[in-house]
């Protein structure tokens, strides 16, 4: 999250479990220089939507831009 939130690529949210305390205060003080809001969720929420497993942490990103071959 933490490479993420220093790429120039928009997140726009970011879940973090409440059990989660690895990197938490770098990972907050970075969302907020960015202006990322940070919504605190418990485990059922992660369980629910990622069913094959997550570290307790989400962002919420701006779709890329991809282009095709033509444009290439």
């Amino acid at each position: 999250m933490i490479e993420a939130l220093k790429s120039s690529r928009e997140i726009k949210t970011i879940f973090i479990s409440l059990k989660r305390h690895k990197e938490l205060q770098k990972i907050v003080e970075l969302a907020e220089k960015k202006g990322v809001s940070i919504e605190f969720r418990d485990s059922e929420f992660f369980n629910s939507k990622f069913p094959r497993g997550n570290q307790g942490i989400a962002a919420l990103a701006q779709r890329k831009n991809l282009l095709s071959l033509e444009e290439l």
